[in-house]
């Protein structure tokens, strides 16, 4: 689990529990921890705390307060704990490689913070663990290229592993199984084999980009410059992350369709007679259960609207393919 994986997880767990206090910062960390596949102990601070001081609880271990900012910034769970309150780690904010722009970084700041915050909360009352399981999850490995559709040389392995960590993505932001693959059948159309530094036509950024292949590609390098992910709005910037930083380059990418999505990007078309009734909205599409097949149909008419209607029929077929596979 990369840093920027494992902040956007604390940001989008603390963002979505609904209203919580203060004493239930436990029931916080627990959450956390869950959806990062961290377990944690039962019981309230006093319980945890005394399981965890055994040292033999499925792979926390104590450490000092730098150890657990140093795993924190590795994307690995650490936490402070007293007999009050637990607090979890997060990574340093420099050291995070993409930024969350669509969930409040603030939000339950009480629940969550850096090892500056955590002197602040009296170091001394607090005892720190980090999570080393060898059982930790793992995030698959990410392969981008600078290409175009036939140019492009990741394997089938290589679509596979970006697949799932799409997947993964789309799951820990409230997709349905269903929907997330209905946006990776699109994908796999959109980029071939998901590949996140495709062009439509080499280094023209007045064409597509990317794994929906945003057009113009400005749209989205334009962006990433804005938001300090590459440092000029240029096609030599993106390639270079790309070649260097292929994990960044994708998670970039996946926040940026987040946002589009939930910023009126996502919206039925214009002839009736093509929407699925049950969907006017991407809150409802995150949440549909129906067919991989239907919701990937949805995603393109809503989202891609592509001129290529003849390729409809494969992005169902892809999506129906994924989701036997996960």
């Amino acid at each position: 689990m990369t840093s920027s994986h494992y902040n956007n997880v604390i940001q989008w767990t603390l963002c979505n529990m609904g209203t919580i206090f203060q004493d239930d910062s436990v029931f916080a960390a627990r959450t956390v921890f869950k959806n990062c596949g961290v377990a944690f102990p039962e019981g309230n601070c006093t319980d945890v705390l005394s399981t965890l001081m055994s040292n033999d609880y499925v792979g926390w271990r104590m450490c000092t307060i730098e150890e657990a900012q140093m795993c924190a910034n590795e994307g690995k769970a650490a936490l402070g704990i007293s007999e009050e309150q637990v607090v979890i780690v997060k990574p340093e904010e420099e050291k995070v490689l993409v930024k969350s722009t669509f969930v409040n970084p603030k939000a339950r700041s009480g629940f969550a913070g850096t090892i500056d915050v955590m002197k602040n909360k009296r170091e001394s009352e607090m005892q720190f663990f980090a999570y080393s399981a060898a059982g930790t999850t793992t995030y698959p490995s990410i392969y981008a290229t600078v290409c175009t559709v036939t140019t492009c040389k990741l394997t089938e392995y290589q679509m596979s592993s970006n697949a799932r960590y799409i997947f993964n993505y789309l799951r820990l932001f409230g997709f349905t199984k269903q929907a997330a693959c209905g946006v990776l059948g699109n994908m796999q159309v959109e980029s071939y084999r998901m590949d996140p530094g495709i062009w439509e036509v080499l280094n023209n950024t007045k064409h597509g980009y990317g794994l929906v292949q945003w057009t113009p590609a400005t749209k989205f390098i334009d962006w990433a410059a804005e938001c300090k992910i590459i440092a000029k709005s240029t096609a030599e910037s993106v390639n270079s992350l790309t070649y260097h930083y292929p994990e960044k380059l994708m998670d970039a990418e996946l926040d940026f369709l987040i946002f589009n999505t939930t910023n009126k990007e996502f919206f039925p078309p214009s002839n009736s007679s093509d929407v699925e009734p049950t969907i006017k909205t991407f809150a409802q599409y995150k949440a549909s259960t129906l067919s991989p097949k239907v919701l990937a149909k949805v995603f393109h008419d809503y989202f891609e609207r592509s001129n290529d209607l003849t390729s409809i029929s494969k992005r169902m077929e892809y999506a129906d393919h994924w989701y036997s596979i996960f």
